[in-house]
């Protein structure tokens, strides 16, 4: 029987999703009229700098990434599309869907601290301090503000020094994106894979991500049936 003292969370695609959440539309792809696959490659595989704060200003991070991509927007086009992305993350910080708070609650009540652990950059950690999340959670630790990314094991650790607690009484969940639940359990953490927003928006990185994950659970609601 487990003795869980906390749970780490990773925060987009397993707490929140633009689009799951009903903010609203266009992308920042389709505001730069590039394909969603390739802005994504970009967005996970060419994001260290950003990802770290070494970049912080929007329109420098937009317009690095859109160089990796070799694609060329004029600058003017780049500054409004970095305004509105950096909009659009704050309204997804507030556009919470109320059973994510619920299950929060309820695991706040059974006496747990809870933690965020996400790879965000500037913009995208816009408006995190006023959103309803914000006061559910003990700890924040977002990779632009300590220099970590997941999967090292920095991040992790940062996050249950935070808590007080050891790897092996906590329970990290995650959508499994960035080998989040492999560095999870590496650092001696039980892993927990929610699939409840990616079996809707990328229902075919599931079963690649599922391997480091000791429990699925397609409703964040669910958590509570693992500690007890």
């Amino acid at each position: 029987m487990m003795n869980i003292k906390a749970i780490v969370f990773d925060l987009f695609h397993t707490l929140i999703s633009l689009k799951t959440d009903g903010v609203a539309p266009p992308s920042t792809s389709e505001q730069l009229g590039v394909s969603e696959k390739e802005w994504n490659t970009l967005l996970w595989e060419q994001s260290e700098r950003r990802l770290c704060g070494h970049v912080k200003d929007p329109f420098e991070i937009i317009k690095e990434l859109t160089t990796h991509g070799c694609w060329n927007i004029p600058d003017s086009k780049l500054r409004e599309v970095a305004t509105i992305r950096q909009e659009r993350f704050a309204e997804g910080m507030h556009a919470v869907q109320s059973h994510v708070l619920q299950a929060l609650d309820q695991l706040q009540q059974a006496g747990l601290s809870l933690a965020i652990c996400s790879n965000a950059d500037w913009m995208e950690r816009n408006g995190w301090e006023s959103s309803p999340l914000s006061q559910r959670f003990d700890s924040a630790i977002f990779s632009c503000d300590v220099g970590y990314v997941k999967p090292k094991p920095e991040i992790y650790q940062l996050c249950l020094d935070e808590l007080k607690v050891k790897a092996q009484d906590t329970i990290f969940v995650g959508d499994g994106g960035s080998n989040e639940l492999a560095g999870a359990k590496a650092m001696g953490m039980t892993t927990v894979m929610t699939t409840e927003i990616t079996s809707q928006i990328y229902p075919e990185v599931i079963d690649k991500r599922k391997k480091d994950a000791d429990h699925i659970i397609n409703h964040i609601s669910q958590l509570i049936n693992i500690i007890n």
